[in-house]
């Protein structure tokens, strides 16, 4: 018992918002399109689509905000939380929108569309980085975007919160477990064959020769 009163629910509950989003986003945009295909045929399944993607978006809403109150998050948080509540509610109110207004349903699915992309977008900008979108974009791109992409504004990938999940890492070029990996060992230097913080020479024992310490994870310890 006393275990579980000190947990923090509710950054517990919060850090499962990169998951559970991902549901409210397929299945409203999947309702928004289905409006602009024949009501006779796809409108109960775009009316299925508004109810499952309205009630996920709370779900997804009350987890962002209790991962938002674990802080470390720059100024574009607030923008993104309210766009998130925003979203939820045009989801909540589309299936009643589009049966009442039915000639208004396919504009009303279009603005719940780009309500969707922005709010993901502005989602992606706090867990990627500023530069993420478009760092590896055309340069005609980066200038219309007005991207800063000088090499103190790159985003590493491998030093990111440990709340963007670790899959993400491996889109700086290696894998999630390599980065995670070489994190832990920039922390401490403690492994298996003998490296530590405060002797970074190599030793050899009877296992064999060690890695070098800026690429751990070529070697889970010694290499005979």
């Amino acid at each position: 018992m006393p275990l579980l009163l000190s947990a923090d629910w509710g950054l517990f509950f919060g850090r499962f918002h990169p998951l559970v989003v991902h549901l409210p986003i397929g299945l409203l945009l999947l309702a928004a399109v289905l409006e602009w295909a024949p009501k006779a045929r796809f409108g109960p399944a775009a009316r299925l689509g508004w109810i499952t993607g309205g009630i996920t978006a709370v779900v997804a809403v009350i987890c962002g905000w209790l991962l938002a109150g674990g802080g470390g998050y720059g100024a574009g948080l607030g923008w993104h939380r309210w766009l998130g509540v925003v979203t939820m509610i045009a989801g909540l109110g589309g299936a009643w929108f589009t049966q009442k207004f039915p000639d208004k349903a396919r504009w009303y699915g279009l603005a719940t569309l780009v309500l969707v992309t922005l709010t993901g977008h502005l989602g992606g900008k706090l867990t990627h980085g500023e530069q993420y979108l478009w760092q590896y974009a055309p340069s005609f791109i980066q200038k219309l975007a007005g991207a800063d992409l000088s090499e103190d504004n790159k985003t590493d990938l491998s030093l990111a919160d440990p709340d963007s999940i670790g899959v993400y890492a491996a889109l700086s070029g290696r894998s999630w477990i390599e980065n995670a990996y070489n994190a832990m060992a920039r922390t401490s230097r403690t492994a298996a064959c003998g490296w530590t913080a405060s002797n970074t020479s190599r030793k050899v024992g009877k296992a064999g020769r060690c890695s070098p310490p800026d690429r751990p994870w070529k070697a889970n310890g010694c290499t005979g």
